[in-house]
């Protein structure tokens, strides 16, 4: 049997996550759906994102 997989505990009661505690983002910008200035990614969203240390390094340097 696999344990159920969560978002952080520490966003558990805050209004950005879903109910299994990962924050909702949309799928293409991954910008949070109710604050547009916060962005998640990683293990903090459901969403694949592949290389996500590449995407933040290159997002860095833009």
């Amino acid at each position: 049997m696999l344990a159920l997989h969560s978002g952080p505990h520490f966003l558990k009661d805050t209004e950005v996550v879903d109910d299994l505690g990962f924050v909702k983002v949309n799928n293409h910008w991954l910008q949070e759906e109710i604050y547009a200035e916060v962005f998640a990614f990683a293990d903090v969203t459901k969403i694949s994102t592949g290389n996500a240390e590449s995407l933040a390094h290159f997002e860095a340097k833009a």
